[in-house]
């Protein structure tokens, strides 16, 4: 599953096809615990990494857009 995670200006959004709407906020901690209240099932399982740590969550990192 992907989602995608924006700021724009000062408010952060979060969007994906698991949302029934893209959230948007100040905080971007809140939106997150948003997203695990509303669909718990999303909550990754941890696992074993190649360096032999537990991690969650995989990022991959985008360049930014900027405006000119």
């Amino acid at each position: 599953m992907i989602m995608h995670f924006a700021r724009i200006d000062d408010l952060y959004v979060v969007a994906s096809e698991a949302l029934d709407r893209p959230l948007w906020g100040l905080d971007f901690r809140a939106l997150l615990n948003a997203v695990a209240a509303e669909h718990p099932t999303l909550v990754p399982v941890a696992r074993q990494t190649t360096q032999g740590k537990t991690g969650n969550l995989v990022l991959q990192r985008i360049a930014p857009i900027s405006r000119a």
